[in-house]
This record gives structure tokens, C-alpha cells and sequence, in this order.
């Protein structure tokens, strides 16, 4: 035999001795006991929560910018997908409006193509359009040729003027500077005003080697070795600046001779007024012909849009399968081009992802924003949810879909509420240095008296066993890992092993084994 067996008969002996002892003194019995009887255990895991949405948001911009407008006040009820706010959005609405009306441009011509493919299958029509097509395509050719023969002649005018002007520049530049140095080669204020106009003539004509600057001359002479059309326009912009210059320069010295008549001859008089007439009648050729160039440009252009035009009318009429693909591709970039501009549009307006109340507006119309700041707050109209922690020596207690009651701070402990566990999450919350589990409950049927904030007192229905055995959890004695409960029987008491099975929050223990519905167990002894 053991001796823990040994040691546990002995005290079953010694409690059984005392038992008669007492009772046969006559004396009251010591001893206080609970009929075991069947019943209902709950194992409940009670925390505090906070009435929450079940969802809620701070919404921003995705663009930064001026705020136009907002379009609620906090406490309003809003529908998903209501616009709430937005920046100002003129520039990309009228974008919005362009490529809508691409899009419809490009569907239109598509079905047109489509139209005019079809209409090909009659074999007198397809004639028909193909003789159009080839005159078109002719035509082309022919405009594109007349307007290179008519540029080169105008470009050709241009050329001579350019060669004609340079010229007279260089003859009237000297004519100039020998009377400068005949008449006015001094230091007084005429001098020095002549002086200064011969001067920056001289520069924009020939150049300037201390500020590294080419002159006219420069650029006529490349025009000459490569007549390019872009040399020739170059030379002549330059040229033209040149001989404005030296006109001025004239003009100058004309008025300083009015002033000095005795002191220049005649004839050199007469050859003043020459030469400044020349050099404005080139002058007025050059600015001329550069007219002409550029409206001959102007007019080639028009004549080639046209002939192009016409093109493109022969070519949709006369469509080919290729045709008819590009104009597809071309459909889908309008519309692709329509959805970025949307994109781009809703970027600066704000809707409400779901169907709630506005809690906050964080910003006033015509206030500048940036995309990180919040703009208006929202949670969800209904179906409230309380949240809570619960400690990591409970939480291996509550699964989803346990029952719970809780009451409310704001209605007193008499209002009791129903909910059920919807969610556990998996990962700890470290509060206060103590590991929790956040754990989300949603009502059994919720009621309008619910507001989000409130504080909840809850008891989670974590277990329940029905019609078991139960016992006072003070009544069971543990030793040495084994559990006992004292019967009394008669005078007897005798000490039995037990199976317990799931504690209750009200006290009592389920016994699975070891005692019997009206055993008396005993749960005190007096000393």
C-alpha cells in the first residue's frame, strides 16, 4: 500500500473519530453543507468596452489645392457616394468637356468608316470612291509643288534683296563715315552725336570682335554659301536690323547738318540726302520681301490643309480594314483619355465611401489644403459595435459567436443589452504592460437609445453545461493534484475524489465525478 493512500485513510479515520466524538456529546455539528444538486454552470468573462461604428473614417483629398466648396454640416445623414467637398474644379471640368467631345468625335468617325467599308461592296461605288481617292492623292502632290516653286521664287526675291541691301549698306556706311571725318571729326556735342551713330551702326553691320558679336555682313555671307531657306531668313532678319540702324544713323546726321549748313558743301548735301533715301528704299525692300515669304508660307500652308483635308475625305470614304483598326485605337485613347481626366477630377472631390453622419469638417471653404490634411470625419449611421480587451489569461475562455450581456453607464445597471462575439483578433494589444486581445461584439438588436462612445460593462457567456451536478467551488479541496469533496453521511463524513469540470462566475463548479445529485458536501467546518 502507498503511503499517500496510507496517509489519506488515516485522515478519513481521524475526521470519522471526531464526527462520533461530537455527536455523541449531544453537541450542534460543525458542520455546514449544500445538498448537491442538477443545475446550470456559466463560465462568464467580464470586461469594459466603448461603443464604437462599426465603421469610421477621416477622409482627405488625394490633391493638394483651394477648397470650393462643403456641402454638409456635421451631424448630417449622408448616402454612399454623395459628393462632400471638393476643390475647385473649372480647369479639369473643361478638360472633362474637351475629351468628351473627342471621344464622341472619334466614335462618329469610326461609325462612318464602318459606313463607307460597307458601302464598298457595291462594285460601281468602290469605282466611284477610288477615282476620287487617286485625284485627291494627285492633287496633293500637285499643291505641294506649286507651293515649293512659289517659295523658291519668293525665297529666290529675297535672296537678291539681301545681296542688293548689303551692298547699299556698305556703299552708305562708307559715304557716311567720310563725311563724318570731312565735317564732324571733333570733340563738340555734334561731333560726338554723329559720332555715336556711326558707331552702333557699325557694330550691328560688321560686328563687334570685343563682345564676340557677328554683324550682318557675317550672316549674309553664310547665306551665300548655303542658300538655305533658314540662312536666307537669318540674313535677312539681321540685315534688316542693320539697315534700320543706319537709317537712323542718317537721319542724325541730316539733323546736325541743318544745323551746320555753311559748314557742309553742297554737294555733299545732296549726297546725304541720296544715300539716306537709298538706304530707306532697301530697307522698305527687305522688310518687303520677308512679307512675302511669309505670307507665300502662310498661303502654301493653306493650299497644302486644303489639299489634305480633301485627302482625308477621299481616304474615309475609301476605308480599309487598317482604316478600321486605327480608328478603334483611336476610340479606346479618347476613352481612356476621358477616364485619366475623370480620375484626375475626382481626385479633388470627396464622397462618402458608406451611408453615416458627419462627426467633423475640419476645413472652411477657400482654405489651401494639402492631400495629408483631414477634410470631414464620418462613421456609419447603424450597426453600432463594442470593442474591448480582454487579458491574455481570459481570452483562451471566448471564441466567436459567444453570447454577451452588457448594461450601459449611461442608462445604470437595471438596462440590460444583448451581443454576440464577432471578431477576435489575433495579435496582442500591450496595455499598461499587460497582454490583451482586442475583441469586437456586435447587438442582438440594437436600438436607437445606442450612441458610439458609451461605455459598456459586459459579461461574455463564455461556457455553459446544463443539467450537471454543482457544487459550491469552496467545497472542493485540492491536494497534492488530486480534488476531494467532504460527504455526510449520518454522523459520517467521508472524503471522496472528484472530477470537476467547467467553473462557473456564480461560485459553483460542475462535478463530473464522485458525487451524486442529493449527496450532502460539506463546504465548512467550524473549529
Amino acid at each position: 500500500m502507498s503511503n499517500k493512500i496510507k496517509i489519506g485513510l488515516i485522515v478519513a479515520a481521524a475526521v470519522i473519530v471526531a464526527v462520533v466524538f461530537v455527536l455523541s456529546r449531544g453537541e450542534k455539528s460543525p458542520y455546514q453543507f449544500v445538498v448537491a444538486s442538477r443545475g446550470s454552470v456559466v463560465q462568464e468573462v467580464s470586461v469594459s468596452g466603448t461603443v464604437r461604428p462599426v465603421q469610421e473614417v477621416d477622409l482627405h483629398f488625394e490633391n493638394s489645392g483651394r477648397v470650393e466648396s462643403i456641402k454638409v454640416d456635421v451631424g448630417d445623414n449622408v448616402s454612399s457616394g454623395i459628393v462632400l467637398a471638393s476643390l475647385d474644379v473649372t480647369e479639369i471640368s473643361a478638360q472633362i468637356l474637351e475629351k468628351e467631345a473627342a471621344l464622341d468625335s472619334a466614335e462618329a468617325d469610326l461609325s462612318q468608316a464602318i459606313k463607307n467599308l460597307n458601302s464598298l461592296e457595291d462594285s460601281t461605288v468602290a469605282t466611284s470612291l477610288r477615282t476620287e481617292l487617286e485625284n485627291a492623292e494627285s492633287n496633293l502632290e500637285n499643291v505641294k509643288k506649286q507651293a515649293e516653286d512659289a517659295l523658291a521664287e519668293v525665297y529666290n526675291d529675297g535672296f537678291n534683296s539681301m545681296n542688293n541691301g548689303m551692298v547699299q549698306a556698305d556703299s552708305s556706311f562708307s559715304i557716311f563715315k567720310n563725311i563724318r571725318i570731312t565735317y564732324f571729326d571733333g570733340s563738340d556735342a555734334d561731333s560726338r552725336s554723329v559720332q555715336l551713330a556711326e558707331d552702333s551702326a557699325e557694330i550691328i553691320l560688321y560686328g563687334a570682335d570685343l563682345y564676340n558679336r557677328s554683324g550682318a555682313d557675317d550672316y549674309v555671307a553664310a547665306a551665300n554659301l548655303d542658300d538655305s531657306s533658314e540662312n536666307v531668313d537669318t540674313a535677312l532678319g539681321q540685315l534688316r536690323v542693320a539697315l534700320s540702324s543706319l537709317k537712323s544713323a542718317y537721319s542724325v546726321l541730316q539733323e546736325v547738318i541743318k544745323g551746320n549748313l555753311s559748314k557742309v558743301s553742297s554737294a555733299d548735301r545732296v549726297s546725304v540726302s541720296a544715300e539716306a533715301a537709298a538706304v530707306s528704299s532697301d530697307l522698305a525692300d527687305v522688310i518687303n520681301v520677308m512679307h512675302a515669304i511669309d505670307s507665300q508660307k502662310i498661303t502654301n500652308d493653306k493650299n497644302i490643309s486644303d489639299a489634305e483635308s480633301k485627302l482625308a475625305s477621299a481616304e474615309s470614304a475609301f476605308p480599309t480594314e487598317e482604316d478600321i483598326l486605327k480608328k478603334e485605337a483611336s476610340v479606346k485613347q479618347a476613352e481612356a483619355n476621358l477616364l485619366a481626366s475623370r480620375a484626375q477630377l475626382n481626385k479633388r472631390i470627396v464622397r462618402a465611401p458608406f451611408s453615416g453622419i458627419v462627426t467633423a469638417i475640419e476645413v472652411e471653404e477657400g482654405e489651401t489644403i494639402t492631400s495629408n490634411d483631414i477634410i470631414i470625419s464620418l462613421i456609419s449611421e447603424s450597426n453600432l459595435q463594442i470593442e474591448t480587451n480582454v487579458t491574455e489569461v481570459d481570452i483562451p475562455k471566448v471564441e466567436l459567436e459567444d453570447k454577451a450581456e452588457f448594461t450601459l453607464d449611461a442608462y445604470g445597471r437595471d438596462v440590460v443589452f444583448e451581443a454576440e462575439v464577432v471578431a477576435i483578433d489575433p495579435a496582442e494589444t500591450i496595455i499598461e504592460g499587460v497582454a490583451t486581445y482586442k475583441v469586437t461584439l456586435e447587438f442582438v438588436d440594437e436600438q436607437g437609445m445606442i450612441r458610439p462612445g458609451m461605455t459598456a460593462n459586459i459579461d461574455i457567456k463564455s461556457d455553459r453545461r446544463d443539467n450537471v451536478i454543482t457544487v459550491p467551488l469552496r467545497a472542493v479541496i485540492r491536494r497534492n493534484g488530486d480534488q476531494f469533496v467532504r460527504l455526510l453521511h449520518g454522523v459520517n463524513l467521508i472524503e471522496v475524489g472528484v472530477k470537476t469540470g467547467l467553473r462557473g462566475s456564480d461560485g459553483n463548479i460542475e462535478i463530473v465525478s464522485g458525487v451524486v445529485e442529493g449527496d450532502k458536501v460539506v463546504t465548512f467546518i467550524e473549529e
